[in-house]
């Protein structure tokens, strides 16, 4: 799914609506009418739950422009549905659109209460079970509320109600940081289409609240990709890359992996890698690692190979290259000095596929200047941290992926930054945005499950795009699974690590069915 940027959505609007054969008053109908399904949906919950009661009034505040448009639909529906919801219109000097003038004439024509609102007088005192509807500013807006606008929006903001925002809480910017501006802060945000690029930052989840994607039947072949396109990773765009496996095949046909992995007190992150990496489907499996790992290694993973390093603290050596299809490093090694060298003849020496995460990075972040020999390709799976400490820190997650694009671009590598709606940055400046994952993954291990799943996909034959993009869908699918089990609070990395069959189970189901 791309994202697009305002400019390519108001494209795609008029070309659905010149494909279709119908006015754009209709397409603003049909948006809104699948926009309420939603909310009633969710009013219905509340309610059913005990949060809500009959003696409830909506207040829907609406802007001159379509998102106000938006809004007077949605207002004479719920008329229609038995509702007595008071649409106020902010009112401040600006030319409403003809859509929202139409609406509105037949919002007054169903006896819908409408006020003007002009001064901080007319504002509305909210109920506790009230719910107001945010239909402001849409996706389109630029700058920043001031004046009476940005009053209102304090105002709703400080209601105690139960916030609805259509399309894009008002004020929050489409892609740049939001800092200093006045936002509506939604409890719940049905956005149209797809989701909007600010909704990936953590800043912003204050703003949006939960949100889910309304399809409101726009013409998605329209939409063209460009090298710096934004995209949300989805199960169907995955489940073509899939390779089959031969009947007459066997275990050399599907690639031997390397992973360099393991320290004194961190032998499970190379167990957790390990494992991950054997259940995406990697032929064979090597582990370098300390002595000290050599035993728990082989009892824990008895299908994995093991070299026990000289040393039994540290990896202190580099072994032979030559046999591997894919490497990774970093699991749980640690940031001696030895196996610093050891990392600096992996950049140096591979000619395979590379995956680097944890120690490995934070060995780079203290060599920056070994970035640039870094192979072309290379994938690099930081947290936040780590990022930062590879290259600068960074105050928002919207300028963080700034510095993501450019720093994929810049080294010709492939970056994957993890967390909530884990990011990944290619060389030719597009990202992709994650739709699997949840907090429960927020655990000690998990990063190394990833860095695993990667590294089986490469050694299987997939290419280094195609390896991030399953991956990393694969983990937080995974992660997803988990919940059903063990809820959000006790999910371990080790469960993720099960899960990974179920995983590509549902993506094969999609591939195969």
């Amino acid at each position: 799914m791309i994202i697009p940027d305002p400019d390519q959505l108001k494209l795609l609007d008029k070309r659905t609506i010149e494909i279709q054969g119908i006015r754009s008053l209709d397409l603003m109908e049909r948006a809104a009418l699948k926009w309420l399904d939603e909310f009633l949906n969710d009013l219905n919950l509340i309610s059913r739950v005990g949060k809500g009661s009959g003696d409830q009034t909506i207040h829907i505040f609406c802007g001159p422009g379509n998102n106000g448009g938006d809004g007077l639909v949605v207002a004479r529906h719920l008329m229609i549905q038995g509702f007595s919801p008071i649409v106020y219109v902010l009112n401040i000097g600006k030319k409403p659109t003809e859509d929202h003038l139409e609406n509105r004439k037949k919002a007054e024509q169903k006896g819908i209460t409408i006020i003007d609102l002009k001064e901080s007088a007319q504002l509305p005192e909210f109920r506790e079970n009230d719910c107001v509807i945010d239909a402001l500013f849409g996706f389109g807006f630029v700058g920043k509320l001031e004046g009476f606008a940005a009053e209102l929006v304090e105002h709703i903001n400080t209601s105690n109600t139960r916030i609805y925002s259509i399309d894009i809480p008002s004020g929050l910017p489409s892609n740049e940081n939001p800092e200093g501006k006045t936002i509506v802060r939604a409890s719940v945000t049905f956005t149209f289409h797809s989701p909007k690029l600010s909704f990936f930052f953590p800043e912003n989840a204050q703003y949006t609240g939960r949100w889910k994607v309304v399809d409101i039947g726009l013409e998605w072949s329209e939409l063209k990709a460009d090298r710096n396109a934004v995209h949300f990773i989805l199960p169907e765009s995955l489940a073509v890359f899939l390779k089959p496996r031969a009947k007459f095949s066997h275990k050399g046909d599907y690639g031997h992996a390397l992973l360099l992995a393991g320290g004194r007190g961190k032998v499970g992150a190379a167990q957790l890698s390990g494992c991950a990496a054997l259940k995406s489907g990697c032929g064979l499996l090597t582990i370098a690692t300390p002595l000290c790992g050599e035993i728990p290694l082989q009892t824990a993973l008895p299908e994995a190979m093991v070299i026990a390093d000289a040393e039994n603290d540290f990896i202190s050596m580099l072994p032979h290259l030559d046999k591997y299809d894919a490497i990774g490093a970093g699991p749980g090694i640690g940031l001696d000095k030895q196996t610093g060298n050891v990392i600096k003849l992996l950049i140096q020496q591979t000619q395979v596929p590379l995956v680097l995460d944890a120690d490995a990075l934070n060995i780079l972040a203290e060599n920056k200047t070994w970035m640039s020999f870094l192979p072309a390709g290379t994938i690099l799976t930081p947290h936040p941290g780590e990022f930062d400490r590879l290259f600068g820190r960074h105050t928002s997650g919207y300028d963080r992926y700034i510095t993501l694009k450019e720093k994929a671009q810049k080294h010709n590598v492939i970056i994957v930054l993890k967390g909530a709606y884990t990011c990944i940055a290619h060389p030719d400046g597009s990202t992709w945005f994650n739709s699997t994952g949840n907090p429960g993954m927020a655990k000690g291990g998990s990063g190394d499950v990833l860095t695993g799943v990667i590294l089986g996909l490469l050694a299987r034959g997939y290419s280094p795009f195609q390896a991030t993009m399953i991956g990393v869908w694969i983990h937080g699918k995974a992660g997803d699974l988990c919940l059903i089990t063990f809820g959000q609070e006790s999910v371990l990395a080790s469960n993720i690590c099960e899960k990974i069959v179920d995983a590509f189970s549902s993506l094969e189901r999609r591939h195969y069915y």
